[in-house]
């Protein structure tokens, strides 16, 4: 039979027998490049360091996270290294500050940005929050004790009678705590004023209490109306002079202030924001605060069905999707005005399994995707299915079970990053991707153990934390490795040609690449079940060209054939095409059926 060429080629090629994103690949077979909009590999950008100098412990990063403040237009970098909380500046070498200390080391920190502050948990410690300078405890105590009254004579309007009084602490967010003790009942004659002294102070540094409410109730009434508010932390005394009938047109602490402004669940494992409350998981438990406030309700929180352990939080389209490492359920009702506990409630999306790391559990495109023993899985709103299958059998062969809880995921560009603890690797050593552009997917050889995407005010970039150290990288940043070479290659094969029986003559290779100063190729290739050879191939520096490559002894025998093509340095290139010229042979079975 006469010679022939087969051309595999870009989104643009008139002529290809096939396209590049169409060829038959492992899961592992594109390596370090991805496919850009019309079809061509292009070898991915690689990373550099964000902080010069390690951070201090020299630890792994087990959190970090862009906060972008709501109000003045601020925003700061949060890294956790060991047992402290770090700020990185945003001037050159971001050199880490040190923010807070005395976490439990190796412990993964999860933050959440609400209304103006940066909330975080570990599942350790209790909830904090920072406003990007101070660290606080959220949800204020209430005072530990109870003012003093004392009736001091005319001059003012009150009524004869009994009267008590009642004390707040109200942070710079407006967060009220719930209120003191009364104070024991003084009484009062028409036209009296009371004194009332020993105000509690807040002398401690955990809260940023900037002024205290005190309530007061009617002449022989049990219920208590705002009497006044002193806008400091400081004063220890005023006189309650206004009469009843002014007092009962304020707000009463029963009625607006409810009394339920209790304080956060202790060492929350996760945390989310939605429908303007902040979500918090423990254990089995999911609670949740009132609208626009960090109080938490003794009675608003809600078991997941199965009483497992919740494994991860992610917010879809109209629900919060909360996983278990044997469910998917949605919370419904989250976003709800009514400040009704009975209002919530969860509908399972029908997995049989959930998510095993909570950091592999995103939002892409409005679709959730999460990791388990078996794969990664997608979900949209109440349904789920394995990703890709052949992704997934890669990961159950590679991945280290035992440590499936350290992966982590991000997804940027269109691009869902996966990574995880590869053969015997106890931290993510391997990376693998999946564009949901056109669903194609290979690996990178780059692992984090956290990512940050940040994607506000005007910004485009992803940071990563080191899996060893205190270090927190740019991805996507420059041509190398942080000064090391990429190595970039793609496996295609095995290549039969539609004829799997009858045996081929090929004769050479082309291959089209745009370079920019790479100094050379390498293209391998392999014969049937053969090893795997190679030919070199020099390339022109700064152009887009085919280069042809001949096969020993001017041509290579074999029923299939396996390409790959490599190149490892810190400089850009592309596959823009591939063509394979070759020869059938008659088929065997013709030759015997003569």
């Amino acid at each position: 039979m006469a010679k022939t060429i087969f051309r595999i080629g870009n989104d643009k090629d008139p002529f290809a027998d096939i396209r590049l994103r169409q060829l038959p690949r492992e899961a592992n077979g594109i390596k370090n490049m991805n496919f850009d909009e019309w079809g061509n590999l292009v070898k991915r950008a690689g990373y550099s360091k964000y902080n010069t100098d390690e951070l201090g412990q020299a630890k792994k990063i087990t959190g970090l996270h862009r906060f972008y403040t709501q109000s003045e237009g601020s925003k700061f970098t949060f890294a956790v290294s060991g047992t402290i909380l770090y700020k990185l500046t945003d001037s050159a070498g971001h050199a880490g500050t040190e923010l807070k200390t005395g976490f439990t080391d190796g412990a993964k920190m999860f933050f959440a940005d609400f209304v103006d502050m940066c909330f975080f948990v570990n599942g350790n410690q209790n909830m904090l929050k920072t406003d990007g300078t101070n660290v606080y405890s959220c949800g204020l105590a209430a005072p530990g004790s109870a003012p003093s009254a004392a009736a001091a004579g005319s001059g003012g309007s009150l009524s004869a009678g009994d009267y008590k009084f009642k004390v707040t602490y109200v942070d710079n967010e407006g967060n009220e705590s719930n209120a003191s003790d009364a104070s024991t009942a003084e009484t009062a004659v028409d036209d009296d004023l009371i004194a009332v002294s020993s105000i509690p102070v807040y002398s401690g540094s955990d809260y940023n209490v900037v002024a205290r409410k005190i309530y007061r109730t009617l002449a022989n009434g049990e219920t208590y109306y705002l009497d006044n508010t002193i806008s400091d932390n400081s004063t220890t005394s005023y006189d309650s002079t206004q009469a009843d009938t002014t007092l009962v047109t304020q707000n009463s602490l029963e009625y607006y202030h409810g009394e339920d402004h209790d304080t956060p669940p202790a060492a929350p494992d996760l945390i989310a924001v939605r429908g303007g409350r902040i979500i918090l998981a423990v254990n089995e438990s999911l609670y949740y605060s009132k609208r626009y406030y960090e109080h938490f309700p003794s009675d608003f929180y809600i078991k997941v069905s199965n009483m497992k352990l919740i494994t991860g939080l992610a917010n879809q389209l109209h629900v919060l999707q909360v996983a278990t490492k044997r469910s998917v359920e949605r919370l419904l009702g989250i976003s709800a005005r009514v400040e009704n506990a009975s209002y919530f409630q969860f509908r399972d999306s029908y997995s049989k399994d959930g998510c095993y790391a909570a950091r592999a559990m995103v939002n892409c495109k409005n679709y959730i995707v999460f990791l388990n023993k078996d794969g990664l899985y997608i979900m949209n709103v109440d349904s789920v299915e394995p990703l890709n299958k052949v992704v997934n059998a890669y990961l159950k062969d590679n991945m280290n079970q035992s440590y499936i809880g350290e992966s982590c995921a991000c997804f940027y560009d269109d691009i869902l990053m996966v990574s995880y603890p590869k053969g015997a690797n106890t931290v993510p050593s391997e990376t693998v991707w999946i564009d949901f552009r056109d669903m194609s997917y290979g690996i990178y050889s780059f692992a984090f153990n956290v990512y940050s995407v940040w994607d506000q005010d005007g910004e485009d970039e992803v940071k990563a934390g080191s899996t060893t150290a205190g270090r927190v990288y740019s991805v996507f940043d420059g041509l190398d490795d942080d000064g090391s070479a990429i190595e970039a290659y793609d496996t295609i094969g095995p290549l039969n040609f539609g004829n799997p029986d009858t045996y081929k003559q090929f004769y050479h290779f082309y291959i089209k690449v745009k370079s920019t100063t790479g100094t050379s190729l390498r293209f391998y290739y392999t014969l049937d079940n053969n090893s795997e050879t190679y030919v070199d191939e020099p390339l022109t520096a700064d152009t887009t060209q085919w280069y042809k490559i001949d096969l020993a002894g001017g041509g290579q025998r074999a029923r299939e054939i396996t390409l790959r093509p490599r190149m490892s340095d810190k400089y850009s290139f592309e596959i823009q095409g591939i063509a394979v010229v070759l020869e059938h042979e008659s088929p065997e079975w013709q030759d015997i059926s003569a």
